[in-house]
């Protein structure tokens, strides 16, 4: 939940620093961070570039496209579409993916660390070996996606839909699980996650009714 804005400006670049309760992130995007289109970031990535860091990337069309190993940290991916892509080994660490849909992507070895995702579809994405650590999640519909071996550590999961995902072998470590759905989601080991009594457990009771 956004509690307050606070902005900063030089005589170069005007920054918002937007807390978040009970997150502990704050997202800052500058006003007047660089933005590029579709077009030249996919000539550019043809070309052999790698790195679009901290760039104004909201509401790009990459439906469909390979843009494994891209370096998209700390950039404003928020209202893009990047359905069916494949995104294998990305970084979007520190990004802000707020509204993306990412139907059906492929992230296998993503980074997404301290990344915040906030209504995000990733129905049926791939995320194997994925690194979500300390990343914010809200309301995100991670139903029928693959995230064995992913990493969770410290991760927020606020009114996250895992139904059906694949869970095996990853870490939630100290990571919180808010109002969730996690029913019929296969091999989780919660052991060591913080779960509210409103999450449904795979076997679908409350967390506070396991039988």
């Amino acid at each position: 939940m956004l509690t307050y804005v606070n902005k900063a400006c030089s005589k170069h670049k005007c920054l918002s620093q937007s807390f978040f309760a009970g997150t502990g992130h704050i997202a800052i995007t500058s006003y007047f961070m660089h933005q590029i289109d579709k077009n030249q970031l996919l000539a550019d990535y043809a070309q052999g570039k790698r790195s679009f860091k901290n760039l104004d990337l909201r509401k790009i069309q990459l439906f469909g496209q390979t843009l494994k190993d891209i370096d998209f940290s700390g950039s404003n991916l928020s209202e893009s579409y990047l359905a069916y892509s494949n995104l294998s080994n990305a970084n979007f660490k520190g990004a802000i993916l707020n509204n993306a849909q990412l139907e059906q992507v492929n992230m296998n070895g993503a980074n997404l660390q301290n990344a915040m995702l906030k209504e995000v579809n990733l129905f049926r994405a791939s995320l194997y070996g994925a690194n979500l650590s300390k990343a914010t999640l809200a309301q995100v519909d991670l139903r029928s996606a693959d995230l064995q071996q992913a990493s969770l550590i410290k991760t927020e999961l606020r009114k996250v839909n895992l139904r059906d995902s694949t869970l095996t072998g990853a870490k939630f470590t100290q990571a919180q699980l808010i109002h969730s759905e996690l029913f019929r989601a296969h091999g989780a080991n919660l052991t060591d996650a913080l779960i509210d009594s409103n999450t449904t457990m795979p076997n679908g009771f409350p967390s506070d009714l396991q039988p």
